[in-house]
């Protein structure tokens, strides 16, 4: 990409980020809709921030989840218990980014992930 005019940057979301979290939580419900209700209708989002989950959306299904519960079981299964944010496995679609800066984004986060001290894995 030519940029002629202005900045052009990066960015790549490491593992544990909010955005991640909050992904993570609302396909968790989603999956758990569809297992009780293969027809089931969901749209649900979640947003993160500090110690606040907020779950938005609506659910048309005969499924009974307890979605509060679900954010929970994410946060513990991808390591947060408490802490701040920052811990978790990363989630990565493709083994590398298309675009040469977005690569050099997510290798920095690796590194970052690596040398973290391993109690905060």
């Amino acid at each position: 990409m030519l940029v002629t005019h202005g900045t052009f940057s990066s960015e790549d979301m490491s593992s544990g980020h909010p955005d991640k979290i909050a992904d993570q939580i609302s396909d968790a419900i989603l999956d758990a809709c569809l297992a009780q209700d293969p027809a089931a209708r969901v749209a649900v989002e979640c947003a993160i921030k500090g110690n606040l989950i907020c779950l938005m959306g609506e659910i048309t299904a005969i499924a009974q989840i307890n979605a509060p519960d679900i954010a929970r079981g994410v946060l513990r299964d991808v390591g947060h218990a408490g802490g701040p944010w920052g811990f978790g496995d990363p989630v990565l679609e493709r083994p590398r980014p298309p675009r040469i800066s977005n690569f050099h984004a997510a290798e920095l986060g690796r590194v970052f992930v690596e040398r973290r001290p391993a109690a905060c894995r």
